[in-house]
């Protein structure tokens, strides 16, 4: 029986339908993906074949045996990207996460690019990196080595945010960092790490807020622009608790979600807890599905604009165009609220400041740049800076910018 995890994420040394270390049985036309027995390949064909169809195209018309043929591993982040267009361009459809997946950490050596499974080995702790031969790890692998090992238990281990919401009782005020507050939280690790990628955002937001003191007010409005359902909205309930809650004083939560690929309903809302409906306390959330900032005005005045994992440097971002240089217009120029952006590495975050002052000239900072210390302790795998850093966490750098002056 397959495990829903399995439909929505790849890994190399996964068999691709139960999850099994044992991946004996390679796809027998594109070698992406890995199997236990014949049966789950066969098993999982009728799901994977468009993309294998796709991958076999490219290979034919490039003269290639595999996708990743004659790839230098200084060349390999170009290559992924070229790959992907292709099969996009071929199957006239976005790829789903396993199938980028599948392009962007297959199975090759690290260093020379090596492709035939069948001459490759794991790390022996991590079993998550091949190589061909032991000299050619990476010289800083022991470095991630513990994290790509924690990143394979917790992509075999993934849980839906409803699951991870009974969790959601723990205490965190007086809690210096994510990483001292889960050790106050006694599930296993995988699980932990999970809940972290829960309680980032809202904790992010509470940090942002006491930095510039804006958690004395009886009512505070806080608006997500480029928000994801998946990331900035569910579940709902980690708002009440873990923001709502710690603003002692607040007696009205207003939260904005408002993106481009946002799809979400009013429908989602949650009831109110008993604590905050004695208190009066009130969260009223708003969805402005399918906008950017620019092109949709907010009613009444906000308090903090929040900006996380913006990406916001990129010059080709949603829809193949620049998507946050109208935004930003209108973010740092046109509104006096302060901006919070959170980014994934220090790369992305000298990016991103570098293209808001070659927009708008040195704007103030109301927090200066540098580690938040309630960054998602789930890894992710980096594919724009990855020799500087090959794993990256959810809003692990932040700022808050002060907008110009509004005339």
């Amino acid at each position: 029986m397959q495990r829903p995890f399995e439909k929505t994420h790849f890994l190399a040394n996964s068999c691709q339908v139960c999850g099994g270390k044992e991946t004996s049985h390679a796809c027998l036309i594109c070698r992406l993906v890995f199997y236990c027995s014949t049966e789950h390949r066969r098993q999982d064909w009728y799901r994977h074949s468009t993309f294998c169809w796709a991958v076999n195209k490219i290979c034919e018309t490039d003269g290639i045996d595999h996708l990743h043929q004659l790839v230098p591993g200084k060349d390999f982040q170009a290559h992924r990207h070229t790959a992907a267009s292709k099969c996009i361009a071929l199957l006239g459809r976005g790829l789903q996460p396993w199938e980028m997946e599948m392009i962007y950490h297959p199975r090759v050596c690290q260093v020379c690019g090596e492709f035939n499974w069948e001459k490759l080995f794991p790390c022996a702790k991590c079993r998550f990196v091949y190589t061909c031969e032991r000299q050619h790890f990476r010289k800083d692998h022991k470095k991630w080595c513990n994290t790509f090992k924690t990143y394979s238990e917790v992509m075999g281990s993934e849980q839906t945010p409803n699951k991870l919401e009974n969790h959601l009782q723990i205490e965190v005020i007086d809690k210096s960092s994510m990483v001292e507050l889960m050790k106050k939280v006694a599930i296993d690790e995988p699980e932990k790490v999970q809940l972290s990628e829960v309680l980032t955002y809202p904790l992010t937001v509470f940090h942002a807020l006491r930095q510039i003191k804006l958690i004395g007010q009886e009512e505070v409005t806080v608006l997500f622009v480029g928000a994801e359902t998946q990331a900035e909205v569910e579940p709902l309930v980690k708002w009440e608790r873990y923001l709502l809650h710690m603003l002692t004083v607040v007696r009205v939560l207003r939260l904005i979600f408002l993106g481009p690929e946002l799809r979400t309903c009013a429908d989602e809302l949650t009831e109110m807890c008993e604590d905050c409906r004695s208190q009066n306390k009130q969260m009223k959330c708003e969805f402005i599905n399918g906008k950017f900032y620019h092109e949709h005005s907010v009613d009444g005045k906000v308090d903090l604009i929040c900006a996380l994992n913006s990406g916001m440097y990129r010059q080709c971002g949603f829809a193949g165009g620049d998507s946050w240089k109208e935004t930003m217009v209108r973010l740092f120029t046109l509104q006096p609220a302060p901006v919070l952006v959170t980014e994934y590495t220090s790369y992305e975050l000298k990016k991103d400041l570098e293209k808001v002052e070659n927009l708008f000239g040195k704007l103030k900072l109301l927090v200066q740049p540098g580690l938040n210390p309630y960054a998602s302790l789930k890894p992710g795998l980096n594919v724009i800076s990855e020799d500087e850093t090959p794993v990256i966490f959810k809003n692990y750098y932040s700022v808050v910018f002060k907008p110009k002056k509004v005339k």
